[in-house]
């Protein structure tokens, strides 16, 4: 409901709450929604992606970007 980029930031706020990795999140290009199951898929590899930094890296910064291409 809430569209990709605001879930993904809403889920890299809150684990960035609870480690001590600093995480920035870049959104570029024209956000748009997509189809809801490219949507859901999109979200659970970028949160798979998060969950692998925090628990299998020594990291103290990461940033994942979200790109809008013009397709």
């Amino acid at each position: 409901e809430l569209g990709l980029a605001q879930s993904l930031a809403e889920t890299i706020d809150k684990v960035s709450a609870s480690t001590d990795i600093r995480f920035r999140f870049i959104v570029t290009g024209k956000e748009r929604r997509l189809d809801a199951g490219t949507e859901v898929q999109i979200f659970r590899i970028a949160a798979e992606l998060i969950n692998d930094i925090v628990k299998n890296s020594s990291a103290t910064q990461a940033t994942v970007q979200l790109v809008y291409g013009p397709d």
